[in-house]
């Protein structure tokens, strides 16, 4: 994170360079300091930002989640745009075409109706993660990238220039899995750590009491989910110890938690 990459002490010279490094990654939208927290990442045409997933010079925009997988016209007016590069951004369009096409197939199949207008590969990949637990490597890729730019948006962290990588992902779809369990994975979320002040993801968070037997009240911070557009897409983002968590709930019948680990270098 970036407090981690500023402790120590630097010259006047160095200084300035860091602040344009993150003025440019950070469009000047971050705190008095650089000790303080990095402001929400907002796309601007003709803006001198960098793309969130190589760190590059961006040169387009990357609707978050994208509109033709998740969500439904009328599209939210309000959709989150992040800065990309052209070529991270169209080396998943093939990906999302066939992560657009497999999520209506399994939506499909998990309620009972025909997937007869799918292709075969389409039909087999819902098979393997209804019934074996895995998922395709295509969808996959979609998915973490998407978790990716709700991550920066939110905590303003995650970029992928900054050695985030994807550590684990699980799904539970509805009606393959329990209703306690569904009840569970769905439920606002009881943070460990809270986000530092000014980040955007502080907007979603309120504080609960509860009594434990002994009759102590207890103060809870819980982050509730940040919806999209109602029954097609909702997430949230969070930090648990070193580990960013997105979790979003598509269509109402699926739960995707991603992790994404720092890896660990001389910056950090």
């Amino acid at each position: 994170m970036m407090r981690n990459k500023c402790e120590g002490v630097y010259t006047e010279e160095r200084i300035t360079i860091m602040y344009d490094e993150y003025y440019k990654k950070y469009n000047g939208l971050f705190g008095e300091s650089l000790y303080l927290l990095k402001n929400r990442l907002v796309f601007r045409r003709n803006s001198p930002m960098q793309c969130i997933y190589c760190g590059k010079k961006a040169d387009t925009r990357e609707h978050c989640p994208p509109k033709g997988i998740f969500l439904r016209k009328p599209y939210p007016s309000n959709l989150i745009e992040l800065p990309a590069c052209r070529k991270c951004n169209n080396s998943y369009s093939a990906d999302e075409e066939y992560t657009r096409d497999m999520l209506n197939c399994l939506y499909n199949k998990s309620h009972d109706t025909t997937t007869i207008n799918y292709k075969t590969d389409i039909i087999e990949s819902c098979d393997r993660l209804l019934y074996e637990n895995i998922l395709d490597d295509k969808v996959e890729n979609v998915f973490s990238k998407v978790a990716l730019g709700h991550a920066v948006y939110e905590l303003s962290d995650g970029f992928g220039d900054d050695d985030w990588k994807l550590g684990s992902i699980s799904i539970v779809i509805k009606n393959n899995c329990s209703a306690e369990l569904w009840n569970d994975v769905t439920a606002p979320v009881v943070l460990e750590l809270l986000p530092e002040i000014g980040s955007r993801s502080g907007e979603q968070i309120f504080i609960v009491e509860a009594i434990s037997k002994n009759g102590k009240i207890t103060s809870l911070p819980v982050m509730d989910w940040h919806t999209i557009q109602e029954g097609y897409y909702r997430y949230l983002a969070f930090f648990n110890k070193d580990r960013i968590i997105v979790k979003s709930i598509i269509r109402e019948f699926m739960c995707v938690e991603i992790n994404f680990e720092q890896e660990k270098n001389e910056h950090n």
